[in-house]
């Protein structure tokens, strides 16, 4: 057979494994030369494994809460003073004075940042 060959029929296998859902990578560290299966590698289509040691591991499928992360960031608002006008609401120069129009006279910006916590549905695993 020649090279041209078997490099199109290694296109087709990695094309059919890729295609099926089951990586090639997957599937090759999966099974071990003697054909048996090797349980110690996550697999999402199970949710008892048993790892090297021989302990069952019940966490196989990833969080859909925290997307794997293992936390959870929780959006917070809160009130700052204008930079822009420095929180009076009105910009002032020499003969004159306008409401600014960063904060709309408010003299307050509404900032967001975030709160992050240990993901309660996973325990801060990232799997259940």
């Amino acid at each position: 057979m020649e090279n041209k060959d078997k490099l199109i029929i290694g296109l087709i296998l990695v094309i059919v494994f890729l295609g099926a859902g089951l990586g090639l990578t997957t599937f090759l560290m999966q099974n071990s030369p003697s054909g048996q299966t090797n349980n110690s590698i996550p697999n999402s289509n199970s949710t008892n494994q048993t790892d090297v040691a021989g302990e069952t591991n019940n966490k196989a499928q990833i969080c859909s809460y925290c997307k794997g992360t293992g936390v959870i960031k929780t959006p917070i608002y809160t009130m700052e003073p204008c930079d822009d006008c420095d929180g009076t609401g009105v910009k002032y120069w020499p003969g004159g004075c306008e409401t600014c129009s960063i904060c709309n006279g408010e003299g307050k910006l509404k900032v967001k940042s975030y709160k992050t916590e240990k993901c309660n549905h996973c325990g801060g695993d990232g799997y259940i």
